[in-house]
């Protein structure tokens, strides 16, 4: 009977949700990290950025600082909003890619088997591909919505990164302004929560502010937050989205815009310095070397197979591993298949004679 049918339809309805939340429940229970922030996040935070973040001081500085202060709040509605702005390469996937580590205490970052984010960190969530097509555009709102509210309602004390924000329709940035202003949900509290939105909008604007001091080191932060919020502003507002004065409230909801200048030369070769360290590392700790050494003279010759464009490195810091691999690798190649190879012995980097490459030799010292 239509009874009997609808009743059975009912029974499976039920226990596809039981299911599906049975499933959800399975999911989050497997997750192994974190899912709030480790104590002495604020030490952490500093340190880790200052080590590993290099070029970027004036962004570095103002994070921790913030992140300090936002933390040390009682109770917060809002979670703290930091915009980062900048040309690819330059340090901003970096940045929230160290972030995460720094607030979950992973300490396993340089592991093959590291998993944050993902089920390492669990509370640390990355979201791609916020320009959909039109056809696609409230379905994506939908399950932005969807997958947000989730996240938060299990983990309160997130990091949340948004990959080129920028780039959003008025749908998608109106559902943002919701989740900011008023709030997700009355049973969720995200207001301990830090989102990170990623934009390379102000690419032009960080240049000529560069170009106005002799030195990055003299641009204030005031200034470099008024450039780039002027130009999220006036991008904005010319999409037409909504009125005037509601831009300026949702713009008014970020509480940092962030500057990731261009790599300059100087920035490029400490790079270049800490990518050989990291990888003295790895070569100690497989047994490969004792040690190994270099003076400026190898870093300067690396620098010098970066493409610059005029003072700026075109593709910021991307291409130094590929230089690395190139150059360091060879060497190291060379020299642990050659009868002078010695595990046990300190080897010292050096370039060739004819300046074309790099050489690796044993050394008397360390």
């Amino acid at each position: 009977s239509d009874e009997q049918r609808h009743g059975k339809m009912w029974w499976v309805s039920q226990w596809m949700v039981a299911a599906a939340a049975a499933a959800t429940l399975s999911y989050w229970a497997k997750l192994k990290g974190p899912k709030q922030y480790a104590t002495g996040v604020e030490e952490r935070v500093e340190g880790l950025l200052d080590a590993r973040l290099l070029g970027q001081p004036l962004a570095v500085h103002q994070v921790s600082d913030a992140i300090s202060e936002h933390l040390a709040q009682p109770w917060s509605k809002k979670p703290l909003v930091m915009s980062v702005h900048g040309p690819p390469g330059v340090g901003k996937s970096l940045f929230h890619y160290l972030l995460g580590h720094a607030l979950y205490n992973i300490t396993d970052m340089d592991s093959h088997t590291n998993q944050c984010p993902g089920r390492g960190c669990p509370a640390y969530k990355v979201v791609f591909g916020l320009d959909y097509l039109q056809t696609e555009k409230q379905k994506q709102v939908e399950f932005l919505r969807d997958t947000l509210t989730s996240h938060l309602s299990w983990f309160p004390e997130s990091l949340v990164v948004m990959e080129e924000y920028d780039k959003v329709d008025c749908e998608v940035r109106g559902l943002l302004k919701q989740m900011l202003d008023k709030g997700i949900e009355s049973s969720i509290n995200w207001g301990k929560s830090i989102v990170v939105l990623e934009s390379n909008t102000g690419y032009l604007e960080l240049l000529d502010l560069r170009e106005k001091y002799s030195s990055r080191n003299e641009i204030s932060a005031e200034e470099a937050q008024k450039v780039l919020k002027d130009k999220v502003f006036s991008k904005w507002a010319a999409q037409g989205c909504e009125e005037r004065v509601d831009t300026i409230k949702t713009v008014s909801l970020i509480d940092l815009f962030l500057p990731f200048f261009p790599l300059e030369r100087p920035q490029v070769e400490d790079i270049i310095d800490l990518s050989l360290h990291r990888r003295l590392e790895h070569r100690i700790n497989k047994g490969e070397l004792a040690g190994l050494r270099w003076d400026r003279a190898v870093v300067r010759f690396l620098s010098s197979r970066i493409e610059f464009d005029g003072i700026y490195a075109i593709e910021g810091a991307k291409e130094v591993s590929t230089v690395l691999a190139r150059y360091v690798t060879r060497a190291l190649k060379e020299y642990t298949q050659s009868s002078a190879y010695d595990a046990t012995a300190w080897v010292a980097l050096e370039v060739s004679e004819g300046g074309k490459g790099l050489v690796a030799r044993k050394s008397e010292r360390g």
